[in-house]
C-alpha cells in the first residue's frame, strides 16, 4: 500500500525558554506513523529520549527530532531553548587571611582572585579594596575589613569580606 502521510513528531522536553547553565534537563520525544502506514523506521533527536540535553554553554539552542516512515516519509519538530548564566562568581582571598593578626605598618600584599562557573559569562570585573600586590591597610591598629566585589558577564554578582586585626 503507497503511504503518502509524514510521520508525527512530539517533543514533550525540552520545552522553549529559559535553562540554567549546567541544569540537568532531560529530553522526552516520540514519533508515530499513522495507522495502517508503512510503520516508522527512525525517531531521532540531538540525544535519546530519556538522556540529559546540552546546558554547558550560555546561548541559544535548537533541539530538532525527526522521524521517517518507512515509505520516505519525513517530519520534524523544533524547540530552541536558552541557556542562562544564573549564578554568581566566587571569590577567593588567600591575603588577607581572616581573624589574621599583622604588626602595625608592615606590608602584607592583597592576594586574591575571582571566577566564574565553566561555561559562564566569565568574570567582567574584580575589584578588591585594594589591587591584587598592593598593601592592605596596617596604618593604624585595631580592626579592619578587606572586601571584594565581582560581577560576570551576565550580571551576576559576588562580595567577600574578610575582617584581620593590625
Amino acid at each position: 500500500a503507497w503511504d503518502g502521510i509524514a510521520p508525527t513528531v512530539s517533543v514533550v522536553a525540552p520545552t522553549a525558554g529559559v535553562v540554567p547553565l549546567g541544569a540537568v534537563v532531560v529530553a522526552q520525544y516520540s514519533c508515530a506513523d499513522e495507522v495502517g502506514g508503512s510503520g516508522l523506521l527512525s525517531c531521532t533527536g540531538p540525544v535519546p529520549t530519556g538522556a540529559a540535553i546540552d546546558t554547558s554553554a550560555v546561548g541559544d539552542h535548537d533541539f530538532t527530532v525527526t522521524a521517517t516512515d518507512r515509505a520516505g516519509n519525513t517530519a520534524s519538530s523544533s524547540v530552541t531553548y536558552t541557556v542562562v548564566d544564573d549564578v554568581s562568581p566566587t571569590i577567593t582571598v588567600n591575603t588577607p587571611v581572616e581573624g589574621a593578626s599583622y604588626a602595625l605598618g608592615v606590608a602584607v600584599p592583597a592576594d586574591y582572585a575571582c571566577a566564574d562557573q565553566v561555561g559562564g559569562t566569565a568574570i567582567a570585573s574584580c575589584v578588591g579594596s585594594v589591587a591584587v600586590g598592593s598593601s592592605i591597610d596596617t596604618s593604624t591598629p585595631g580592626s579592619h575589613t578587606f572586601s571584594v566585589h565581582a560581577v560576570d558577564g551576565a550580571g551576576n554578582a559576588a562580595d567577600r569580606v574578610v575582617s584581620y586585626v593590625v
